[in-house]
């Protein structure tokens, strides 16, 4: 799945502004916009999670996360 892949689960959509860290994904409308990282369907955001080749890179954002920037 590349970035421009990315799709915004419906029933997660009351997540918005969630973690603060954002997309660019597909809206359930079909439309490319963006959106938070809450607020993706599971297979997308393992596709995000895993876009690195490294393993620091879900780290990172676990840390950013927890407020450990």
């Amino acid at each position: 799945m590349s970035a421009l892949e990315l799709r915004v689960d419906p029933d997660r959509a009351q997540l918005a502004d969630a973690t603060g860290i954002y997309v660019r994904a597909y809206r359930p409308d079909g439309k490319i916009d963006t959106a938070d990282i809450a607020e993706l369907d599971k297979a997308s955001l393992d596709a995000w999670l895993r876009s690195r080749d490294s393993i620091e890179w879900p780290i990172s954002v676990v840390k950013t996360l927890m407020g450990h920037v």
